[in-house]
């Protein structure tokens, strides 16, 4: 009895962790909003219900919000809404275009790095570049 209520509580809690269509449908609107907090709920239902198209709205997104970031403690709501949109990205698993890609690398090398890796093949100079001792565009050896 008790593993069966185990099961029932995990496919519960699965069903329950799945979004709606109508929020799913609103994922855009809220990347696009004034709140953070909002941006931050639109790359999560972006990421959920897998819309890799909103991908490069992001992007567009953490363009817009980086300049804004100066000067603000690493506590604020905006700097959690910018960690919201780079794992939204990194679940999506979308390929970055190469002007994308080159404007997150020296702000978020660690995300860009793991974006990279995705497409590895595309990457492959750079990845090499990396191993060999260079610092390939901000990609460190990690050692």
């Amino acid at each position: 009895m008790r593993v069966f209520r185990y099961i029932l509580l995990a496919v519960w809690a699965v069903i329950a962790a799945g979004q709606t269509k109508e929020e799913c449908a609103h994922a855009g609107e809220r990347l696009r909003a004034d709140s953070d907090r909002e941006r931050a709920r639109g790359a999560y239902l972006a990421a959920s219900c897998h819309m890799p198209e909103l991908a490069a709205e992001i992007v567009a997104q953490l363009q817009k919000m980086w300049p804004d970031m100066s000067g603000r403690t690493i506590w604020g709501e905006p700097q959690w809404a910018v960690k919201a949109l780079l794992d939204a990205l990194i679940r999506l698993r979308q390929p970055l275009d190469d002007e994308a890609w080159e404007w997150m690398m020296p702000r978020f090398p660690t995300e860009a790095t793991i974006l990279m890796l995705q497409d590895a093949p595309r990457h492959q100079a750079q990845l090499e570049g990396s191993r060999d001792g260079g610092s390939a565009r901000g990609v460190d050896r990690g050692q």
